[in-house]
């Protein structure tokens, strides 16, 4: 068979299958991003998504300069972008899922389930310059907002807005690159895809004050409420604890306490924060009013460094425990929230209780 005839013959499959064999790439994609990208520090994960980012950029560039010539058109480069951008959008989910709660962090990780779904959508509109650009920006600015604190070893408001614009620059040297080449694009959609980026970038920030965002790169590991806790000569802490019955097998401890009169009540959480980053995580004690509200009983804080696989270990206490509605949430300085446990404390003393160390 003569080569132009297999290459019609691999565009007529590709075009009739195109929309079967991208949601199944972007289903392996996501499986092996939930079966990799285990940390943010990883330097295997960092490195697969940053070629993601390269190859989306390379493709972006071609399409601008020549996409549209050649027996296939631009077929395969856009194959290769939206493949991309899925792939990136789901190593970002998991990454950001893993850190946060839906509680404290919903918005944006419900906002990138939608784009994951939306890419299958969005082919014809990612032969447009404008849309490509600002889409990889999208995706840009959170991976640049997630790696930023790493190579700094601390996070905050400095470290973030010194991550947006890293990602401003890197992308506006992008356009410039692209312009060099393809001024007549580029001009044709510039006025768009500057109000694109700038609204993305102005929403993030926004999420990022409202504390709407992850607090990547922190993710929670372990959180429970314990009768005891104390620390072994190993360097571990033994804890003693009201087992969860077996339908509750998401929850380490029971959420119904039994308060022994005169005894604390500890809150022990294991918070994993790459290997080099410190910073100060919070322990708030709250107790539901019959209003509904939330009252602060209790507000502590303590150090981790990070490194440890399993987290960096801590805990709090309170005496100040009463009978009703309680939740122990683990925040960061800005209150942004990184998990959460709720129980409710009943004045009757426990069953049975079981030890453990952690």
């Amino acid at each position: 068979m003569p080569m132009q005839e297999r290459l019609r013959a691999w565009r007529d499959v590709m075009l009739l299958h195109e929309r079967k064999l991208a949601a199944f790439g972007l289903f392996l994609g996501f499986l092996f991003d939930t079966v990799t990208a285990n940390r943010p520090d990883q330097l295997y994960t960092n490195f697969i998504i940053t070629a993601y980012f390269i190859i989306a950029a390379a493709c972006i560039m071609l399409m601008t300069i020549r996409g549209k010539d050649g027996f296939l058109g631009p077929l395969p480069l856009i194959t290769i972008v939206q493949f991309s951008f899925g792939n990136l959008t789901s190593a970002l989910l998991v990454l950001y899922g893993r850190s946060g709660t839906l509680v404290g962090s919903g918005i944006f990780i419900g906002a990138l389930i939608a784009f994951l779904i939306a890419n299958e959508f969005l082919r014809d509109r990612y032969t447009r310059t404008h849309v490509q650009i600002a889409t990889w920006f999208l995706l840009f600015l959170p991976y640049v907002a997630m790696v930023a604190p790493i190579l700094w070893g601390q996070f905050g408001d400095v470290v973030f807005l010194a991550s947006g614009i890293i990602a401003l620059t890197i992308t506006f040297t992008l356009v410039e690159v692209i312009r060099r080449v393809a001024p007549r694009d580029i001009r044709l959609g510039l006025v768009r895809m500057t109000a694109s980026i700038a609204a993305i970038y102005g929403i993030f920030t926004g999420m990022y004050f409202l504390n709407m965002l992850p607090p990547v790169p922190l993710s929670l590991t372990h959180i429970g409420i314990y009768h005891t806790l104390e620390r072994t000569p190993e360097g571990n802490y033994a804890v003693s604890f009201e087992r969860a019955p077996w339908y509750e097998w998401w929850h380490d401890t029971n959420t119904v306490f039994h308060l022994e009169a005169g005894k604390p009540a500890y809150c022990f959480s294991s918070v994993f924060a790459p290997t080099g980053l410190s910073a100060p995580i919070f322990h708030r004690w709250e107790k539901r009013l019959d209003d509904g509200s939330w009252q602060t009983v209790t507000y502590l804080s303590f150090p981790i460094n990070g490194g440890r696989d399993a987290g960096y270990r801590g805990y709090s206490q309170t005496f100040r425990t009463t009978v009703g509605e309680w939740r122990c949430s683990v925040e960061t300085e800005r209150k942004t929230l990184v998990g959460r446990t709720n129980f409710v404390i009943v004045n009757t003393p426990p069953i049975e209780l079981f030890v453990r160390e952690l």
